[in-house]
Order: C-alpha cells, then structure tokens, then sequence
C-alpha cells in the first residue's frame, strides 16, 4: 500500500510538470520509464534522465528502501553463530590485565602484547567469558568488572574471493557483494578466514585483521 501511495506521488509530480509543454510521446515515455524504475532503477525501460529532479530522488529513496528490505531478509537466512559483540580500543595493559577505553576490564588467558589504542572487538561466549580479537590475536578473557551494550551479530567463514574481491562466498554458500571501494581490501584477504556481521549495520569485520568492511548486497 505504501508503494501504491508513492507511485501516486510520482504521477502527480510527472503531471505537473508543464503539460501544455511536453508531448503526448513525451509523457507516454516517462510514464513508462516511471513504472520500470518503480521496479528496479536498473530495469531496461528505467530512463532516469527524461523525469524531474523530484520524481528521480523519490524513485531512488524508494529503491533504496527496496534494497534495504530485501537485505534484511536475506541476512536472517544466513548460517552461523549468533553473538553478542561489542568494538572498543585498548586503554591500557598490565602483564595479563586489558582495560578498555569503555571502562571494561578483562583477565586474558596469557599476556597481552599489543599498543594502546589498539581496536578491538569483544565477542560474547557466555556470562563470563568472551574472546577478543585485537592486532592478530586472540584471547580468552574474563570480565573483572565494568559493563557494555552487546550488538548482535554473526560468527561465519569467508571460504572464497570470486574475481577481484568484489564477492565473497560464506561456508553456508551465501555470497556477499561489496562496493568496488570496498574490494581494495576484500581484494587482498585470503580465505578461509573468520569474520563477525553485525545485523543492524551490515558491517562485516574480517577478525584476523580487524578491518571492517560494508555489505553492499547479500546473494543468496
């Protein structure tokens, strides 16, 4: 119904626009470039260029809003372990010791020898223990005191780089499509390795390097 609503929106504004002006093949055509991008903006009969500024921006938001759907469809269907997690950096560190900029302190299972500000990511086990991800190492570690708020997120595996990185193949066979900025570095990882997706943002750590990268599409 929303989509009904908006497509009506997207009529008046194409009726507005000079009638007296713009011809009976002119109006036949961006009617029909209308209803392709209402589509999909990469339909064949989506012409973008022969409607108003007003209409193009609407079709695009409502595409976008599409998209946005659809991938969040899709990420429920991936396979993995769901997680609590939590990103951080490194405050300061003594022998086995860790505290958090966020003002957690942790007990790691050995010493930690990193740098401070080193970023971090904190993945939930249990009540007790999580295991940190931090400059190509990981601990496990118990929490001494201190409290954060967990984001939900996805333990899965990277198994393939298709081409240039652009596309990356799950363990479960899910690919996942990322932007050609993005592929600079998915371009240079070499599976099989870990990664952690954040749920809400479509963010995805690659846990050996602790770079985040964002999902642009998940194929399924």
């Amino acid at each position: 119904m929303r989509f009904r609503s908006i497509f009506l929106v997207l009529t008046i504004a194409c009726s507005h626009a000079s009638i007296a002006d713009v011809s009976e093949a002119t109006l036949r055509a961006q009617l029909t470039s209308m209803q392709a991008c209402q589509v999909s903006l990469k339909h064949t009969d989506c012409n973008l260029k022969i409607l108003d500024q007003r209409t193009r921006e609407l079709l695009i938001r409502m595409n976008s809003l599409n998209s946005a759907r659809q991938t969040n469809q899709n990420i429920d269907q991936l396979s993995g372990s769901r997680v609590g997690f939590f990103t951080d950096s490194v405050f300061e560190a003594n022998d086995d010791v860790l505290r958090l900029l966020g003002g957690t302190i942790w007990r790691l299972d050995r010493y930690y020898f990193g740098l401070p500000l080193e970023d971090v990511i904190v993945v939930r086990i249990d009540d007790r223990f999580s295991r940190i991800y931090v400059n190509d190492n990981i601990y496990v570690a118990r929490l001494i005191s201190g409290s954060a708020a967990m984001s939900s997120g996805l333990l899965t595996s990277v198994v393939t780089k298709i081409g240039d990185g652009t596309i990356l193949r799950l363990s479960d066979g899910s690919m996942l499509e990322f932007s050609s900025y993005d592929k600079y570095d998915t371009g240079w990882w070499l599976p099989p390795y870990e990664v952690l997706i954040d749920l809400n943002s479509m963010n995805m750590w690659n846990l050996e390097k602790g770079k985040k990268v964002w999902i642009q599409k998940i194929i399924q």
